[in-house]
């Protein structure tokens, strides 16, 4: 089996965002499961940034609860397909392993347009808001996938063979699309011989440090 080193990585879709390379490393942005085309700011088949996903410039700031560096997500319209074709981002496990899974979801537009999101480990549903992120903040608690996951499931410990995936995806529930802002990270968890392994590294380092003050006191 294949582990993650000692250090723990982290994958961040905000601080990994490419706007010139889809797939992305692990990461994928995907309309309906296909790749999107190149729009400015990031990805789209529709100029009017319709299904979209985006990272947001400062041209953005000002509109509701969005920052420099936001990921965005645009769900897509029901003329072009919205009521059954669903934008998002993948996450593909580069190793086998543990994984700890983070985030939110939130109103990125407040236009009385609304959406909904799923949150899905190898096709298999983990956590979903249904209410729509209408009036939505980021720091709410109803943002959080935290909050919002199905019983008997969990966002800790996700045990994932390499290339299987992780994914989340946004549904328009009105008529036109709807900008959702979107916070995913996903987080390699250290095997426990592992933990074991850092532990003695960071001991020996103290050791060392200690070691040579004492050296230092005595000259």
């Amino acid at each position: 089996m294949s582990t993650f080193d000692a250090q723990a990585t982290v994958w961040d879709l905000a601080t990994d965002f490419s706007t010139t390379s889809n797939p992305n490393g692990v990461w994928s942005y995907t309309e309906g499961g296909n790749p999107i085309a190149p729009i400015a700011g990031g990805w789209g088949n529709y100029s009017t940034y319709d299904g979209s996903i985006l990272k947001l410039d400062d041209s953005w700031v000002g509109t509701h609860d969005t920052q420099a560096g936001d990921v965005v997500v645009h769900s897509l319209s029901i003329p072009y397909g919205g009521a059954s074709t669903f934008v998002g981002v993948t996450f593909t496990s580069p190793l086998t392993g543990l994984y700890n899974i983070s985030g939110q979801a939130w109103d990125a537009e407040f236009s009385g347009r609304n959406a909904n999101w799923t949150l899905s480990v190898n096709g298999q549903l983990v956590a979903e808001y249904t209410n729509g992120v209408y009036g939505l903040y980021r720091n709410d608690a109803a943002a959080q996938f935290s909050n919002n996951v199905l019983a008997g499931k969990s966002l800790n410990g996700v045990n994932l063979a390499a290339g299987e995936q992780i994914t989340f995806l946004t549904q328009t529930t009105t008529y036109y699309g709807y900008f959702m802002g979107v916070n995913l990270t996903v987080a390699a968890v250290p095997e426990p011989e592992e933990w074991a392994m850092m532990l003695l590294g960071f001991g020996i380092v103290g050791f060392q440090v200690k070691r040579k003050q004492r050296l230092i006191s005595r000259s």
